[in-house]
C-alpha cells in the first residue's frame, strides 16, 4: 500500500476580500430631491446640473438667493446644535410678545388720545411696562444666551435669532416713547 496522500481534489477558495463588496445602492448617485432648488436670475430651474455649470438658458452662473423664509427653513435643517434650534424659537417668542406688548401700547395710547380725559387714564401705561419687564425681558436674556452660545459655533441660525434678540426688547420702549408725543 501506499502511504502517500492524496492529492487534494477541493477547489481552492480565494483569499477573504479585506474590503466590503460595493453594492449598487453605494455607487448609485445620490437623488436630486435632497438639496434644494437652485434658480438662475433668469428663472431656470437649475436642479441636475453641476453647481460650476453655466445656465442653458441665458449662458451665465449668476444664481438667484432663497427668499427671506426659506433661507430660514434652510438654516433650520442645516442647524447641527439644539442650542441654535432653541435660541431660534426663543427668539420668534421673544418677538411675538415685543410685538403683542407693542400693539398694546398704541391701543392704549389710541384710547387715550381718541377718548375723553381722564386724570387716571395715564396709569393704564403701567400695563404695557409690566408686559415689557415681566414677559419680554425674560424672554430676551435666555434669548441672548443661547443665540451667543449658538453664534460662537458660526450657527446662521443662532445669528438670526442674536439679531431678533437685540431687536426685540426694543420694539416695545419705542412704541411707548412715541405714543407718548402724541398724548
Amino acid at each position: 500500500m501506499d502511504d502517500t496522500p492524496a492529492p487534494d481534489t477541493a477547489p481552492k477558495l480565494s483569499p477573504p476580500r479585506t474590503e466590503p463588496p460595493v453594492r449598487a445602492a453605494d455607487t448609485a448617485v445620490p437623488p436630486v430631491l435632497s438639496r434644494p432648488p437652485v434658480h438662475c436670475r433668469c428663472g431656470y430651474d437649475r436642479t441636475g446640473l453641476h453647481d460650476d455649470a453655466m445656465c442653458p438658458e441665458c449662458g451665465l452662473l449668476d444664481l438667484k438667493p432663497p427668499a427671506m423664509h426659506r433661507r430660514f427653513f434652510l438654516a433650520w435643517k442645516r442647524e447641527p446644535t439644539k442650542v441654535g434650534k432653541a435660541a431660534f424659537i426663543l427668539a420668534v417668542c421673544t418677538l411675538a410678545a415685543a410685538a403683542l406688548t407693542t400693539v398694546l401700547t398704541i391701543v392704549i395710547a389710541v384710547m387715550i388720545f381718541s377718548g375723553p380725559r381722564r386724570s387716571t387714564m395715564g396709569l393704564a401705561f403701567i400695563f404695557p411696562f409690566f408686559a415689557w419687564v415681566y414677559v419680554v425681558l425674560p424672554l430676551a436674556l435666555p434669548t441672548l444666551i443661547c443665540s451667543i452660545i449658538g453664534a460662537c459655533n458660526k450657527s446662521t441660525l443662532a445669528a438670526a435669532s442674536l439679531a431678533i434678540a437685540l431687536i426685540a426688547p426694543v420694539l416695545p420702549v419705542i412704541a411707548f416713547f412715541v405714543s407718548l408725543m402724541f398724548i
